[in-house]
């Protein structure tokens, strides 16, 4: 129903704006009533948007606009030029019929998803095992869950939707750790590109460092949960981002003495 309230909003702008324009062609030139349609549909557009909240931005309504208004340009000149049906019956229909694939088209293109886009990252073992105990979260938000991939988590397309793995890497040697780390830069970087999310959350370690800084500059909000292995010492992913996270969060009380705008939440078994 929600969807079908959309599509009307759009067919509405369509059709006001051309309602507008057809009123004033005959008074004034083309391309000062293209302007004032296309202003009253920007202007019912926001309205909409602000009593409705379809759509996260007023720039999209804006963007849809502007293409839909050149197309609309473009067609009746092509029209006008080929075949001579200026101000015609036939030229009106043609060009509303064209507004109002336009209109469906782009309710699709900007259809918005109710569900906040998570990422939920971490390296493999007992930083995976905690960060699955936030399943809860993972069920209630639309959640891509990305790991390290080894022999004891391979099964996890089996029981999570949208999980993507990066290439398992040790530092216990050094060198083909810098080539594993920095293609796990990369694939992280893609994955962001690809998903987009609202909001990150880790548990560490150093496999979700790339995506929280990726996200962090990109807009995304940063969620750091650190370890519950560490009681009195900072890890060196909780090192790296705690100066960037949004939000911080430590196990054990003792660990607000390091990490003070941390919030402390409990354990997280």
């Amino acid at each position: 129903m929600k969807k079908l309230s959309k599509i009307m909003c759009y067919i509405g702008v369509g059709v006001l704006c051309f309602g507008v324009y057809y009123l004033c062609i005959d008074s004034m030139s083309w391309w000062l009533a293209s302007v004032i349609s296309f202003i009253c549909g920007l202007i019912l557009s926001y309205f909409i948007n602000k009593k409705y909240k379809f759509m996260s931005s007023i720039n999209k309504f804006i963007f849809s606009g502007i293409l839909i208004f050149l197309v609309d340009i473009i067609v009746m000149n092509i029209l006008i030029a080929l075949f001579g049906i200026e101000n015609s019956a036939l030229l009106k229909v043609i060009v509303i019929i064209i507004e109002l694939i336009l209109c469906y088209m782009f309710t699709l293109l900007f259809k918005k998803n109710d569900k906040k886009k998570v990422i939920f990252i971490s390296s493999t073992g007992g930083h995976l095992n905690e960060l699955l105990q936030l399943k809860p979260l993972i069920t209630k938000y639309d959640s891509y869950l990305i790991t390290e991939k080894t022999k004891s988590n391979k099964n996890l397309k089996d029981k999570y939707n949208n999980v993507s793995y990066l290439v398992y890497g040790t530092k216990k040697n050094l060198f083909t750790y810098f080539f594993i780390f920095s293609f796990n830069i990369i694939k992280s970087f893609i994955l962001y590109l690809k998903i987009r999310p609202d909001a990150i959350v880790t548990t560490g370690t150093h496999t979700a460092v790339p995506m929280c800084y990726i996200g962090r500059i990109l807009g995304s909000k940063v969620i750091f949960i650190e370890t519950f292995a560490n009681s009195t010492t900072k890890t060196v992913a909780g090192k790296l981002v705690y100066p960037i996270a949004n939000t911080f969060v430590v196990q054990w009380e003792s660990m607000l003495e390091l990490y003070p705008k941390a919030i402390y939440g409990g354990w997280i078994y």
